[in-house]
C-alpha cells in the first residue's frame, strides 16, 4: 500500500476499493455477447445462444455460459477466449460483443432542506403503487426502514420473486422483491451469496429513496430527527449487483437491469459508475435505454472524482445524472493545542476526551525506520515507530483513509489528518479524529516542533450549520466526455453527510479494529445524492403515473433551483440545472418530452455508426440515412443546451429547436423576455406561445450568436417565458412583481453552453455561455387572454388542410423493431417538416404545427394530418415520403332481398354448417344502433373468435356493454371530419360508433343482421327481415357523419378493422374516380387484400351517365344495384281512364276521385316542385296536387301538399330520371310514377276539370326483374378500363332493413314518426348483399383467397331476368343491360358457393398488373408502400391480369387490330372434369382460345388457357363497344366471363 495516492474514504465512495479490478483467468475472460432488444421467444433466443457458441466449436456450452439474458432483452455471459469473442462478433446474429467489467459504488435534514417536508401533499394510494428498483450492494430487511406495517399486498401489476437466503429473512409488503447477481460463481470472502447488505451502502440508498418514517434516528446523538425517504408509501425491489471484493461486474449489472425491466419497477436507482467513452459498451446506457423503452426512468450518480473537470459518468442524455451537493448542517471537531490555541476539524468523532491534554507528535518524526520516513509523515500502516505512538496524538498528511485505525492499532490516542481536499464531507473516525487543511496543518506543525512537550486534544464532534447549498468537491464535474451537445450533470441533490439507515453487518468505517455498530450512519457521496432524486422521480410519478421517462426528467430539470456560482466556480458543470426542487417538480407547467426515436437520431446527429446504435437499442443495426434527421445543434429536445464555439477568430450561430408539452393549465399564453451577456445575442421565435385545450405542445427556436472570446470564459444570458393568471397566488407563496403581477417561478433550468476547441493550436480551450432558461407562471384570469388565445388560434388555423400521406414502408419496418411504434415515427415527421418548413420561411414564424390526427399502419403506410401549403411542400424533403393527397369529403352511396338471391335457410349455402363458421364482417359507415333487434345474439352460444383483436370503444351514448358476440366490435373517427367542418354538434350527432343517419344501421343489418319476425315499413314489406349472412359478427366503423365521410377518417377505419382481424370489408362508400395512386380508398383495399380480407364497394349513385362508376380497383368487389320483383304499388287512375303503375311505402286508404292541380293551378312560381310556400291554400285544399322530382325531398314535397290542405300528391319523375321508381314513406296518399306515366300526366292536367284517384295495393310480386337502377353508376371506368367495372350488380332498390328509431324514415327535421325499419335505395344497398355474400362463401370455403371468393361471385352470374329475357336497364336508351351496367351479371350465391373453377389473384398479382399501366417508381410505391420494384425484363400486359372478364382496348384509326391473354383457372370443383369453352364473340371481333378443352384430374389442379381477340375488317366507327362472353362448360357448371371490346 505505501506510495499509493490520497483517496476517498469507503464511506465516501465504496467504489474505490473495487477499482482496476479484472477477471483474472489467463485463458479465458468473461464477455458480454449482445444479441439485442426482448426476444419474443425465450426460448428460441436461449437455442440461438448456444447455436452461437457452438459454431465457434465450444463443446460443452453450458459450461461456457455463466448467465442468459431473455427476459428484457437478449444477450449472454459467455467465458471466451479472445479468438472466440472476436469470431462471435462477426456472426450474423450477433450484435455486438465487449469484455465484463468491473463498476464502482460511486436523511433527517436532506429532504427537509430541499424542501420536502413530511407535510407535503401526497398521492398515498397511487405511492403506494410505486416501485422503486435499485441496483446495489443489497439491503437490510430487518431494518425500521423497510417494514410493511400498515401496508397492503404488492401491485398487481409486479412480478418479482424474493427468496430467503443466509442471513436473508425475506421479504414483505415492503420490500417486495430482493434478488442477487453473482454471475462468476465464485464466492466472495467478505460477502454474503444473498441480497443481504454486508457493505451496507445499498441500505442506505434504499432507505434515502423510500424508507419508512422512523423518529429519533440519530448517529452518536448527531443528526437527530425523523429519518424518512422521499416516499415512504412506495414499495422497495433490491437487486444485488455489487460485491465488497470484485466490485459491480457487467455481466451482473445486465442480469440486475434486465429482472428490474422484467419485474415491473416504475423508476431505477443505481448509485454505481464506470467511465466509458462509449455509449455502445457501457452496460449501465444500454440498460438504462431498454428500461426508457418501457416507460422506467433510470436515476445515476455522477462519479465521485470531482473536482477535476469531464470526470462526469453515466452521461447518456436518456439518464438523470446526479451531482451531490451539501445541505446547512455539518461536523466539526474542535482541536486545542497545549499553547491554549483551537482550530475546528472536520470529521465525525463520537469520543469524549479522558484527559484535558495528550502527548502530540508528528508522524514525520516518528518512522519506524530511516526507510519508512517518507511513509511515516502520511502515518501508513507500518511506517510508524509504536513505542513513540503509545499514548499520543499523532499530526498525519493525508494519503490513505483510516489512519486513526493504524495510529489506534499501535495503542495511539486518535489522529490529526491534514488534507487539501474533501474538507467539506465529514468522514467518521473510529477513534478520536479530525481532518484539517494545509494552513491549520502547519500552524500545528510548526507548534510541534516549537516546544519540547506538545500537547494536545480533540473535542467530541458537534452539529454546526453552513451556508448552504454547495456542489461537494468530490462531485464529477462536467462537460460531457463524450457528447458535447448535452450537458451533464443534470441536477444535484443532497449527497455530504446523510444520514440513513446502515447495516449490522459492518462496522461504521469498517476499518480494523472499529467497535463501532449502528442501524444508521452518515454517508457522503454522488451515491447518496442519486437515491435522492430517484425519491424525487418517485413522488412526481405518483402524481403522473403516465408520464413519460423524458417528461419526469424535464420537470425535475427545469424546476431546479439555481445554485451560485460564485460559490461553485464551476458552475453549471459543476450543478447542472441547480439542486433539485420537489414540489415544484410536480407542476413543471410545460416539460420537453422525448422517445426512443428522439434519442437515436441524438446518436445519428452524434455520429455513432449504425451497429454501435444498435448495440445500445437492441437490434442488429439502425440505418441513420433512414431516419429522419434531428433538428438544430444538438438534434435533441433536452431541457438544457449546450454549444461549442468552433473558430477562435469568427461569431459562432447556434440554432436550438425545441418542443415544449403544456401540463400546467389547459389555457395558458407564455411570452418571453431575453437577458443576454456582453458578447453574445440570444433571440426566441415566436416569443409568444399559446396552449389552449387542443393545443397542448408548442415549438420554439432559439439562435445564439457568440463573439470570440478568451480561452476558458464562461458567460450566461436566459430566456424566461411568463404567464399571468390570478387565482392560485396565495397558494404558490409567490412575491410581487414591480408591475403588480406576481410571478411564479417554474423552471430555472434550460443552459446553453459554448464549448470551444483550439485544435490549430493544439490543445483545448473552453469557451463557455451559460443561458439560464426561467419559466416564470403567474396566473391572472382575464378576457383579455382569451382573446389573444383565439386570435393566436385563428390564425393558426389559416392555410391549413387535411392529407393523406403516403410513406414508404420500408423506411418504417426497419425501425419497427427499436421504436416499436409507428406513431413515434410519423410525430418526428410532424417535427421535421416543422423545422424545415420554418427555416424555408428564413426563421420566421410559423402559424401554427402540423396536427397528426392519424397513424396508418396496416392497410396502408402514412398518416393523416392538418398541414399548410409551406408543410406540405417541406414534406418533400423528408426520407420516406412518397406522396399527399387532399383528404376528400365522400358520400354514402331486407325481408326479401335473401329469397330473391334463391337463398333458404336450411338448404345449400344457408345450412347449419356454413353458418357456423365465425366470419367478421367489418362495416364502414355512419356506425350503428346497437340496440336494435337486428344484433342482438341471441342464440349465439359460441364465443366471440380468440382472432378478435378490435374493442367496443366507449364514446358519446355507448359503451362496451353496447357490443356483445354479435355485435363485437364498434368503434368512431372523427378527426379528419371535425378538421373540415368543425367540431360534431353532440346535440344532433355522436362522438361514438352509435348511428344519427341510420345508414350504417341499414348496411351492417343487410350484411348480417339477426332473423326478425313482422319486420315492415308501415306495414309494407312485411316478412322475416334477415341479413345475408345472419350469424356472421358485425364489426362497425363509423367513419360518415351528417357532412359526409373524410377520407383520412375512412382510412383510419379500414386501417384498424384490419388490425382486428375482419374478413371482409364493406364499404359503402364513395368518392371521385382517380387513378389508383391517388384513391385512398383503392390503396388501403389493397392493404386488406393483401391480409386476405374480401373488400366488396359500392358501384356509384352517379347513373345512367357512362364512365361514372367508383371504386374501380380489380382487387375491390365493386356493385352496381338492382332492382327485385318486389313492389309497392299505388295505383293511379285519371279521369280520362288511363291507369298508371305507381309506388309508395303510404300505408293508409286510397282516396277518391279528386280533382288535379298542377303548377300554375297549384300555385306561384316553383309550385310545380312544390318547394317550400310555393303552395296556395286556396287551390290546393282537398284536391291531389302534381309535383315534379328534382328539388325538394320526396317526402318534403307531400308535407308540403298536406301543410296546404292537399289530399293527395302524384309525384313524376323527369325523362332523365326514365322509369326507375324509388318508394318513400309519405306522409299523405301519393304515388310516384316513371316518365312515361308523367308525360301522359302533364297531357292530361292540360283539359278541363282533371281528376285522379290513388289505390294502393300494398306489397305485391312477380315484376320483371332484375333491372338495373337508373342511379347505379355505369363503366367504363373513367381512369383504368383494363376491367370491366362494376363486377356484379345486387339488389339495392327499395331494400327494408334496420333503422334507428331516433331517426325519422325520411331523414327531414318536420318528421317526427319513428320507424324500427325502413325502405331505402342506393348501390350503397347492394354493397352489404355481396359483403354478406362473400361471408357466406368464406365461411363454407375457409381457405379461398379474396380473389377466389370474387371471382366465384362473377363467373357464376346470371344475365337473364325472372321472365328469361335480358337483363333490362331503366337509364339506357337499349331495352337491354350491357356490362357496364352489371359487369358480370347479377349474384347468385347458391351456385357461387360452388362455381367449378375460380380465377385467382396473389397480391403480387396486382402489383405486376400496376406495373403494366407504366405507374413510375414513386407512384408503385405509393401504392405498395415502397417495398416493391416492377420488373425491367418483363413485357407486362394490362390484360393479362388473371381477372375473371376480359376488357380489350382497340385503337379506333387501326384496321389491324388484336390481342391475346393468358388466365389461369383452378379447379374447386369435381375432381376429375372436363370443361370445353365456348365463345359468344362481340360484334366485328373473332375470339379465338387455345386449349379448347380443359381436363382436370383433381381438385386445386391449375391449367392456363388463351385468348386472342381479333378485329374482323374495318370498324364503322373510331368509338364504341362490343360486347360478348366467354364460357367454360362441363356436365355440371357453367363458368362464365364477360368480354368487352372497346375502340378508342
Amino acid at each position: 500500500m505505501s506510495g499509493s495516492s490520497p483517496c476517498i474514504h469507503s464511506n465516501l465512495l465504496l467504489l474505490v476499493i473495487f477499482a482496476g479490478l479484472t477477471l483474472i483467468n489467463a485463458e479465458k475472460k468473461v464477455y458480454i455477447v449482445y444479441f439485442g432488444g426482448r426476444p419474443d421467444d425465450r426460448q428460441a433466443a436461449a437455442q440461438t445462444q448456444q447455436d452461437v457458441l457452438s459454431k465457434c466449436d465450444i463443446v460443452d456450452t453450458e459450461e461456457s455460459i455463466v448467465h442468459s439474458y431473455t427476459k428484457s432483452f437478449n444477450a449472454l455471459a459467455a467465458k471466451l477466449s479472445e479468438d472466440e469473442a472476436q469470431k462471435i462478433a462477426g456472426m450474423e446474429e450477433v450484435v455486438s460483443v465487449f469484455p465484463n467489467r468491473y463498476h464502482k459504488l460511486h436523511t433527517t435534514k436532506s429532504w427537509d432542506f430541499i424542501g420536502l417536508p413530511r407535510t407535503a401533499r401526497r398521492q398515498l394510494k397511487q405511492e403506494s403503487n410505486i416501485i422503486v428498483g435499485l441496483l446495489d450492494t443489497g439491503i437490510t430487511p430487518q431494518s425500521e426502514s423497510f417494514a410493511d406495517n400498515g401496508f397492503g399486498p404488492p401491485p398487481a401489476k409486479w412480478k418479482g420473486s424474493c427468496g430467503r437466503f443466509a442471513n436473508f429473512s425475506g421479504c414483505n409488503n415492503k420490500l417486495i422483491g430482493a434478488k442477487y447477481f453473482k454471475l462468476d460463481g465464485k464466492p466472495d470472502p467478505d460477502d454474503i451469496l444473498s441480497p443481504v447488505d454486508v457493505e451496507g451502502h445499498g441500505t442506505h440508498t434504499a432507505s434515502t429513496v423510500a424508507g419508512n418514517i422512523v423518529k429519533n434516528a440519530n448517529l452518536f446523538g448527531l443528526a437527530k430527527g425523523t429519518a424518512r425517504g422521499a416516499v415512504p408509501s412506495a414499495r422497495v425491489a433490491m437487486y444485488k449487483v455489487c460485491w465488497v471484493s470484485t466490485g459491480c461486474s457487467d455481466m451482473d449489472l445486465l442480469a440486475g437491469f434486465e429482472a428490474a425491466i422484467a419485474d415491473g419497477v416504475d423508476v431505477i436507482s443505481i448509485s454505481i459508475g464506470g467511465f466509458t467513452f462509449n455509449y455502445a459498451e457501457d452496460i449501465i446506457a444500454i440498460g438504462a435505454f431498454h428500461a426508457m423503452k418501457k416507460g422506467i426512468l433510470t436515476i445515476a450518480s455522477a462519479g465521485n472524482d470531482g473536482p477535476d473537470e469531464s470526470t462526469i459518468v453515466n452521461h447518456a442524455p436518456w439518464i438523470l445524472t446526479v451531482g451531490a451537493s451539501g445541505i446547512d448542517r455539518s461536523f466539526r471537531s474542535k482541536v486545542v493545542l497545549g499553547n491554549g490555541k483551537t482550530f475546528l476539524g472536520s470529521g465525525l468523532s463520537a469520543f469524549d476526551p479522558k484527559q484535558k491534554n495528550y502527548p502530540l507528535v508528528s508522524g514525520a518524526d516518528i518512522p519506524k525506520t530511516k526507510a519508512d520516513k517518507e511513509n511515516s509523515r502520511f502515518c501508513i500502516e507500518d511506517s510508524l515507530d509504536p513505542t513513540k505512538v503509545k499514548g499520543k496524538l499523532v499530526y498525519c498528511e493525508l494519503e490513505e483513509w483510516g489512519v486513526e485505525s493504524v495510529v489506534k492499532g499501535l495503542g495511539g490516542i486518535g489522529a490529526i489528518v491534514e488534507s487539501t481536499v474533501f474538507l467539506d464531507t465529514p468522514q467518521i473516525f473510529m477513534a478520536p479524529g479530525t481532518m484539517i487543511n494545509d494552513t491549520v496543518g502547519q500552524a500545528i506543525d510548526g507548534y510541534i516542533h516549537s516546544t519540547r512537550t506538545p500537547s494536545g486534544v480533540i473535542q467530541r464532534t458537534k452539529e454546526v450549520k453552513i451556508p448552504a447549498p454547495f456542489v461537494a468537491s468530490f462531485s464529477s464535474r462536467g462537460p460531457n466526455p463524450v457528447s458535447q451537445h448535452i450537458l451533464k450533470p443534470d441536477v444535484v441533490a443532497p449527497g455530504v453527510d446523510i444520514l440513513a439507515s446502515y447495516t449490522p453487518l459492518k462496522s461504521l468505517t469498517g476499518l480494523k479494529g472499529d467497535t463501532q455498530f449502528s442501524k444508521f450512519t452518515i454517508m457522503s457521496g454522488t451515491s447518496m445524492a442519486c437515491p435522492h432524486v430517484s425519491g424525487v422521480a418517485a413522488y412526481v410519478k405518483s402524481f403522473h403515473p403516465k408520464w413519460s421517462p423524458a417528461a419526469i426528467k424535464s420537470a425535475i430539470t427545469t424546476t431546479a433551483k439555481p445554485m451560485s456560482r460564485r460559490v461553485n466556480k464551476d458552475g453549471e458543470f459543476a450543478y447542472g440545472a441547480g439542486q433539485v426542487n420537489p414540489l415544484r417538480a410536480l407542476s413543471p407547467g410545460l416539460v420537453y418530452d422525448m422517445n426512443e426515436t428522439s434519442y437515436i437520431q441524438f446518436l445519428c446527429h452524434e455520429g455513432l455508426s449504425g451497429k454501435s446504435i444498435g448495440a445500445i437499442v437492441g437490434s442488429k443495426s439502425v440505418n441513420c440515412s433512414s431516419l429522419l434527421p434531428g433538428h438544430g445543434n444538438d438534434a435533441l429536445n433536452y431541457p438544457t443546451m449546450q454549444l461549442s464555439l468552433k473558430d477562435k477568430n469568427e461569431t459562432t450561430v447556434g440554432v436550438f429547436r425545441r418542443t415544449v408539452t403544456n401540463v400546467g393549465p389547459a389555457q395558458s399564453v407564455y411570452k418571453a423576455t431575453i437577458e443576454a451577456p456582453q458578447g453574445v445575442k440570444i433571440t426566441v421565435t415566436p416569443t409568444t406561445l399559446v396552449f389552449s385545450p387542443t393545443v397542448q405542445a408548442r415549438r420554439f427556436k432559439v439562435v445564439v450568436k457568440a463573439k470570440p472570446m478568451a480561452s476558458k470564459k464562461m458567460v450566461s444570458g436566459s430566456l424566461t417565458w411568463r404567464s399571468h393568471r390570478h387565482i392560485i397566488i396565495k397558494v404558490i407563496g409567490c412575491q410581487q412583481h414591480q408591475l403588480g403581477s406576481c410571478f411564479v417561478k417554474l423552471c430555472d433550468s434550460l443552459f446553453l453552453w459554448l464549448y470551444k476547441t483550439l485544435l490549430s493550436i493544439g490543445y483545448s480551450s473552453l469557451f463557455w455561455i451559460e443561458k439560464k432558461r426561467s419559466i416564470i407562471m403567474a396566473y391572472r384570469i382575464s378576457l383579455l387572454l382569451v382573446v389573444l388565445m383565439a386570435a393566436a388560434i385563428s390564425i393558426a388555423s389559416e392555410d391549413k388542410a387535411t392529407y393523406v400521406v403516403h410513406m414508404d414502408k420500408t423506411q418504417t419496418t426497419a425501425l419497427d423493431h427499436t421504436l416499436g411504434d409507428s406513431k413515434k415515427w410519423y410525430e418526428a415527421v410532424m417535427d421535421s417538416i416543422t423545422e424545415l418548413s420554418a427555416e424555408e420561411d428564413g426563421g420566421g414564424e410559423e402559424a401554427s404545427d402540423p396536427e397528426l390526427l392519424y397513424t396508418y399502419e396496416t392497410a396502408i403506410t402514412g398518416f393523416a394530418a392538418r398541414l399548410s401549403t409551406k408543410q406540405l411542400e417541406s414534406l418533400n424533403k423528408v426520407e420516406g415520403f412518397l406522396s399527399a393527397v387532399p383528404d376528400e369529403m365522400m358520400s354514402l352511396q331486407t325481408t326479401y332481398s335473401p329469397q330473391f338471391l334463391g337463398l333458404k335457410f336450411g338448404r345449400g349455402l344457408l345450412t347449419s354448417r356454413n353458418l357456423a363458421n365465425d366470419v367478421i364482417i367489418g362495416i364502414v359507415d355512419s356506425g350503428i344502433w346497437p340496440e336494435h333487434d337486428s344484433f342482438k345474439d341471441r342464440g349465439m352460444t359460441r364465443p366471440v373468435p380468440s382472432r378478435w383483436k378490435g374493442v367496443c370503444e366507449q364514446g358519446t351514448k355507448f359503451t362496451a356493454k353496447n357490443c356483445n358476440k354479435k355485435l363485437i366490435g364498434a368503434r368512431a373517427y372523427y378527426k379528419g371530419y371535425e378538421a373540415t367542418a368543425g367540431k360534431i354538434d353532440e346535440t344532433v350527432d355522436f362522438r361514438s360508433a352509435r348511428d344519427s343517419q341510420g345508414h350504417g344501421t341499414h348496411t351492417a343489418s343487410t350484411a348480417a343482421g339477426h332473423m326478425i319476425d313482422g319486420a315492415s315499413s308501415f306495414g309494407m314489406a312485411k316478412g322475416v327481415a334477415a341479413g345475408m349472412s345472419c350469424t356472421a359478427r358485425i364489426a362497425a366503423y363509423k367513419a360518415c357523419y351528417a357532412g359526409g365521410c373524410a377520407t383520412s377518417d375512412i382510412l383510419a377505419a379500414i386501417d384498424q378493422a384490419v388490425s382486428d382481424g375482419v374478413d371482409v370489408l364493406s364499404l359503402s362508400i364513395g368518392g371521385s374516380s382517380q387513378p389508383y395512386y391517388t384513391d385512398v380508398l383503392a390503396i388501403a383495399s389493397l392493404g386488406a387484400v393483401q391480409h386476405g380480407i374480401f373488400v366488396a364497394a359500392a358501384a356509384g349513385n352517379s347513373g345512367p351517365s357512362s364512365s361514372t362508376v367508383i371504386n374501380t380497383a380489380p382487387w375491390m368487389m365493386t356493385v352496381a344495384a338492382s332492382t327485385m320483383d318486389r313492389s309497392f304499388t299505388a295505383i293511379v287512375n285519371l279521369g280520362n281512364g288511363e291507369t298508371f303503375d305507381g309506388e309508395s311505402l303510404y300505408s293508409g286508404t286510397s282516396t277518391e276521385q279528386l280533382s288535379l292541380v298542377y303548377d300554375q293551378s297549384a300555385g306561384g312560381a316553383g309550385a310545380k316542385y312544390c318547394t317550400s310556400g310555393t303552395l296556395s291554400p286556396d287551390l290546393v285544399k282537398g284536391k291531389i296536387v302534381v309535383c315534379e322530382r328534382g328539388i325538394n325531398r320526396e317526402v318534403e314535397m307531400g308535407q308540403e301538399v298536406e301543410k296546404a290542405g292537399g289530399a293527395g300528391m302524384l309525384l313524376l319523375n323527369t325523362e332523365s330520371q326514365g322509369e326507375e321508381i324509388r318508394v318513400d314513406p309519405h306522409v299523405l296518399p301519393a304515388s310516384s310514377l316513371g316518365a312515361s306515366a308523367a308525360k301522359s300526366i302533364r297531357n292530361y292536367i292540360s283539359s278541363e276539370n282533371p281528376t285522379a284517384s290513388i289505390v294502393f295495393n300494398g306489397t305485391t310480386f312477380g315484376n320483371q326483374a332484375p333491372v338495373i337502377a337508373s342511379f347505379s353508376s355505369r363503366g367504363p371506368a373513367h381512369t383504368e378500363p383494363y376491367v370491366i367495372k362494376p363486377d356484379v350488380t345486387a339488389p339495392g332498390v327499395n331494400i327494408l332493413a334496420a333503422w334507428p328509431p331516433t331517426v325519422s324514415p325520411s331523414k327531414t327535421k318536420s318528421d317526427n314518426r319513428s320507424v324500427l325499419f325502413n325502405v331505402i335505395s342506393g348501390t350503397s344497398i347492394s354493397c352489404p348483399h355481396v359483403s354478406g355474400l362473400a361471408a357466406i362463401i368464406k365461411g363454407a370455403h375457409q381457405d379461398w383467397s379474396p380473389a377466389a371468393i370474387k371471382s366465384a361471385l362473377m363467373t357464376s352470374a346470371y344475365t337473364l331476368d325472372n321472365k328469361k329475357a335480358p337483363i333490362s336497364d331503366t337509364g339506357s336508351e337499349s331495352p337491354t343491360a350491357t356490362p357496364f351496367a352489371y359487369g358480370s351479371g347479377h349474384v347468385d350465391p347458391e351456385r357461387a358457393s360452388n362455381p367449378g373453377l375460380v380465377y385467382d389473384i396473389s397480391y403480387e398479382d396486382y402489383l405486376y398488373y400496376l406495373c403494366s399501366l407504366k405507374y413510375s417508381s414513386s407512384q408503385m410505391a405509393t401504392i405498395s408502400r415502397g417495398n416493391f420494384s416492377c420488373p425491367t425484363d418483363t413485357d407486362l400486359q394490362t390484360g393479362d391480369l388473371n381477372y375473371p372478364s376480359f376488357a380489350v382496348l382497340f385503337d379506333g384509326n387501326s384496321h389491324n387490330n388484336s390481342a391475346t391473354y393468358k388466365r389461369t383457372v383452378t379447379n374447386v370443383g369435381y375432381a376429375t372434369t372436363t370443361y370445353v369453352v365456348q365463345a359468344h364473340e362481340p360484334e366485328g371481333v373473332s375470339v379465338i382460345v387455345e386449349p379448347k378443352v380443359l381436363k382436370f384430374k383433381q381438385n386445386g389442379q391449375k391449367l392456363s388457357y388463351t385468348v386472342s381477340f381479333v378485329q374482323l375488317g374495318q370498324k364503322s366507327s373510331s368509338s364504341g363497344t362490343s360486347f360478348g362472353s366467354l364460357v367454360w362448360g362441363s356436365s355440371r357448371y357453367s363458368v362464365r366471363s364477360p368480354i368487352a371490346v372497346t375502340w378508342q
